[in-house]
């Protein structure tokens, strides 16, 4: 059952750091489910970023984004998991 997010834990993407609202606000399982993720493992980010990381893990959507796997997104670098 998917649970609705009324709220979110921090008010700023995990990823891109832009403020969230109820409308932009998503829910991305840092380990993809695909990859062995679990519910638990979550994070507050905004929908553009949750949909261009998909099903890559964190450190594939680094390399994607920021061209490192080792480099933190600016999100990352205030809030982590």
């Amino acid at each position: 059952m998917r649970r609705r997010l009324h709220k979110p834990l921090y008010r700023w993407c995990f990823y891109c750091d832009v403020q969230l609202t109820r409308q932009t606000a998503s829910r991305d399982h840092v380990i993809p489910k695909s990859h062995g993720g679990r519910t638990r493992h979550t994070v507050d980010c905004c929908k553009p970023c949750n949909e261009r990381k998909a099903t890559m893990t964190l450190a594939q959507f680094r390399l994607a984004e920021l061209g490192s796997a080792d480099q933190l997104f600016p999100g990352e670098l205030k809030r982590r998991p």
